[in-house]
């Protein structure tokens, strides 16, 4: 189950990318 690991990754980027 590493789509766990992924999503909090790509919610920390995503994150950061809205602030652009």
């Amino acid at each position: 189950m590493a789509d766990i690991s992924t999503t909090q990754v790509w919610q920390d980027l995503t994150d950061h990318y809205s602030n652009f």
